[in-house]
């Protein structure tokens, strides 16, 4: 059974990975089981929704560590029970924007990006601990849903949409990717504002191919990063 534990900082990124999966293993509960959980004062509590069989050969643990700040420390101590218990790979998912980005940079920096990003991993490197990774979504995960968009836009018009947000522009130059969302959504009169069931409705639209396609595109590298330690593709 491959076994694999992700940490990320809130249910938009949860949504995200689970429904990737579910496409990539397409909703066969004896291949795929996925349990989501939510990290609240240190205890884990169910969170929306598990599938799949517990005996099933590809095995995905998605915690909602319930802030960025906390993914990383929460990897670290969760660390040896996990392995323990058979998890092969221990993988973090955050956006690279967040309150310290705001205070150090007022636009996408990439250099910060580079900094933040070898911080995070000399972390795992000075706590002398294996098969722990840490990825940052640049800037927002809310990227990879831009990235998508005609998936999900659905009768809001390209004119309309191009107020906010220029399909052909460099995705990872976005500096807020989730107020883009917001805006385009907002067309239509239901602006995003990270709730479960928003994310939900645009993620039901995007199926596996779409996700191949933006891998074969590299138009995200991020994203391309994340996939290649999730080892999903191909």
């Amino acid at each position: 059974m491959r076994k694999i534990v992700l940490f990320v900082e809130g249910q938009a990124e949860q949504i995200f990975i689970r429904e990737m999966l579910l496409r990539r293993y397409v909703y066969d509960a004896k291949i795929v089981c996925i349990r989501c959980l939510q990290l609240i004062a240190e205890q884990l509590k169910f969170a929306e929704f598990d599938y799949g069989n517990e005996d099933a050969p590809n095995y995905y643990m998605i915690i909602n560590a319930g802030g960025d700040n906390k993914v990383l420390s929460a990897m670290l101590r969760r660390h040896a029970g996990l392995i323990s218990n058979g998890y092969q790979m221990i993988i973090g998912l955050r956006d690279m924007y967040s309150r310290f980005y705001r205070e150090q940079s007022p636009v996408v920096d990439h250099e910060l990006n580079k900094e933040i990003l070898l911080s995070a991993r000399h972390q795992i490197e000075e706590a002398k601990i294996s098969n722990v990774i840490i990825h940052f979504a640049v800037m927002e995960v809310e990227t990879w849903m831009l990235a998508l968009l005609d998936k999900w836009k659905g009768n809001i018009s390209n004119e309309d949409i191009l107020q906010y947000f220029n399909p052909e522009e460099k995705l990872e130059e976005i500096y807020h990717p989730a107020e883009v969302v917001k805006a385009i959504t907002g067309i239509s009169g239901t602006p995003y504002d990270k709730h479960a069931s928003q994310v939900n409705s645009i993620m039901t639209n995007i199926e596996w191919n779409d996700y191949n396609d933006l891998y074969q595109s590299n138009r995200c590298p991020s994203f391309n990063s994340f996939i290649d330690d999730l080892a999903i593709m191909g």
